[in-house]
């Protein structure tokens, strides 16, 4: 069976990535470690070697959108225009070019935006982004 990866952008130990959107084959049920972590499935995705272990809840039988509120859609270029930030990992200044990497899954208005110097996606209002360089404040 196909299944696409709903979930955060994430980056695995050796350095593979498995992102929003991306279509696997559901290759069995997890292993008897992952099994305490609930309901999941092993998953093997192009960019991996290895199937991966993947809960349920971040899989679709469908393919998901790609087109998301504002008409942002994945891939986007985006400029952050917030209050600058000091997040785990890094800051986000204004100003911060970065890439919609998909949906905020707990606000229609939000997205997922990765930044160079971040490590995870930052969950954004549509609002806090722009699709060109603001100007200085």
């Amino acid at each position: 069976d196909i299944a696409w990866y709903i979930g955060e952008s994430n980056t695995l130990p050796d350095k593979t990535s498995v992102n929003y959107g991306a279509p696997g084959r559901v290759v069995g049920p997890c292993n008897d470690a992952a099994i305490e972590e609930g309901n999941c499935l092993a998953v093997l995705f192009q960019t991996v070697r290895e199937a991966v272990v993947i809960p349920v809840a971040e899989l679709s039988r469908d393919e998901p959108p790609t087109t998301f509120f504002d008409d942002w859609k994945l891939g986007d270029s985006v400029f952050y225009r917030g209050v600058d930030q000091t997040l785990d990992g890094g800051t986000l200044s204004y100003g911060t070019q970065g890439e919609v990497v998909g949906p905020d899954p707990k606000c229609e208005k939000g997205l997922a935006v990765s930044f160079p110097n971040l490590h995870r996606p930052v969950y954004c209002l549509s609002a806090a982004l722009s699709k060109r360089q603001p100007s200085p404040r």
